[in-house]
């Protein structure tokens, strides 16, 4: 029930939040600085009032075909000067209104800068991963708040659903033993684009911020441990939900390969000879709809070879910011407690975010007193506190804003909602490198 109720809230989410694109404006001219030389090939981009914006820029190969449930692969380099003045469409998922919308061939970026921004300027980098339950979602477009400090902002399509985050047996043997990270590493593969091309549109390769939302957020926990990210990565900020596959606790391999069973079947393929290349033919809709819509990276893979609490624990240290929505979950209506949540309960889960050593202190910083139940008490403090189990230098946010809805029994006042919210929020940009 509330698989359904996020899949229900993540549609809406996809279908609210995501921001439209800016109408045209300006000229793409080289004495401007919108005519960029990349690795692959010239772009020339478009001024939008005092900022300028190169859309649509490709990241990797388009992956059907024989690319279908591959890693991503080198774009082939272009001559000529390259239009960048629309963006691509999404990767393909479900249509709220039915069916589906978007694209297989989606692995396209958008770089946003300062208008006076021009190579080698040196400007800080933030990448942005959207939400969506990596099933829903495209890349934002309203960046104006970063852009505006002086911030050069990188946002990106990836793999999504079934296509970026589903496995199979056959995919495994064939991917030499993980299958399922396809949309992840689409993200690694866009982290290597920016570390080789963001200096020609002014930014510093050196001082890179990855953040997300939701599903973004889930996914920027996975980079900043994996081992692919290494040197790819300064500094991290998640806003809402980070807390799902931290422990690989039902999101291993074997759960993406089970899930794929499952889609093969639906589709007709799981009896074939050859069960990838069954699935390579079929139709993207059919594999599309047959396919879950709240998904996770996958533990044991070449992505995470370990949980990402493992590897967190005793890898490199990058500083992170958590923010999360005072009473966010109650939007989905989330009932984790069919009775009263009790003191013992309190104690006992407050406990489990920190160690028995920090619960104290945990329940010092997060008193009942500040939230309208002992159960937001916790939830808070999981989303905020938890962070410092990894060894990080982490910073916390918390809006303290509430808005009416539904109550429960076990969650007495519903609270603030992260879906509205500003797709980019507006903040402080980050600072230079060499900066405190």
């Amino acid at each position: 029930m509330i698989r359904r109720l996020l899949q229900v809230a993540l549609v809406i989410v996809a279908s609210v939040v995501l921001a439209a694109a800016p109408s045209s404006g300006g000229s793409a001219l080289a004495s401007s600085g919108l005519v960029v030389q990349t690795t692959a090939g010239t772009v020339s981009g478009i001024g939008v009032g005092a900022e300028a914006q190169w859309r649509g820029i490709p990241y990797a190969a388009a992956p059907v075909g024989a690319l279908r449930w591959r890693p991503p692969a080198a774009v082939r380099p272009w001559s000529g000067v390259r239009d960048a003045t629309t963006f691509a469409p999404p990767c393909i998922q479900l249509d709220v209104n039915g069916g589906t919308l978007g694209s297989e061939d989606c692995l396209y970026l958008n770089v946003f800068a300062p208008r006076t921004a021009r190579a080698g300027s040196g400007l800080p980098v933030m990448v942005h991963l959207h939400p969506g339950g990596n099933a829903f979602g495209h890349p934002y477009t309203d960046t104006g708040a970063f852009t505006g400090r002086g911030v050069i902002v990188v946002t990106l399509a990836y793999r999504l659903g079934v296509f970026g985050f589903v496995g199979h047996p056959a995919l495994t043997v064939e991917g030499g033993g993980s299958s399922g990270e396809y949309g992840v590493l689409d993200q690694v593969a866009a982290l290597r684009w920016v570390r080789a091309n963001i200096a020609a549109f002014g930014g510093d390769p050196a001082n890179v911020t990855l953040f997300g939302s939701s599903a973004g957020s889930f996914d920027t926990v996975a980079l900043i441990a994996s081992p692919l990210s290494r040197g790819l990565i300064t500094r991290a900020a998640v806003q809402g939900e980070y807390l799902p596959g931290l422990t690989g606790d039902g999101n291993t391999i074997s759960d993406a390969e089970q899930i794929g069973v499952q889609v093969a079947q639906d589709v007709g393929c799981q009896a074939a000879a050859d069960v990838p290349a069954c699935l390579r033919a079929a139709p993207a809709t059919a594999l599309v709809e047959a396919a879950p819509t709240d998904l996770v990276p996958w533990v044991g893979g070449v992505v995470l070879p370990k949980s990402p609490l493992q590897l967190l624990s005793g890898g490199a240290r990058i500083p992170l910011l958590a923010g999360f929505d005072r009473e966010e979950d109650a939007v989905f209506g989330y009932v984790p407690f069919p009775g009263s949540y009790t003191t013992n309960f309190w104690v006992r889960d407050t406990n489990a975010i920190g160690g028995a050593p920090l619960g104290a202190k945990i329940r010092s910083l997060y008193p009942p007193g500040a939230y309208d139940s002992l159960l937001w008490s916790t939830v808070t403090a999981a989303r905020l506190a938890g962070p410092g189990r990894w060894g990080h230098r982490s910073w916390r946010s918390l809006p303290n804003s509430l808005s009416s809805a539904a109550t429960t029994p076990a969650l007495p006042t519903t609270g603030h909602n992260r879906s509205p919210r500003r797709p980019l929020p507006k903040g402080t940009a980050p600072p230079r490198r060499g900066s405190p």
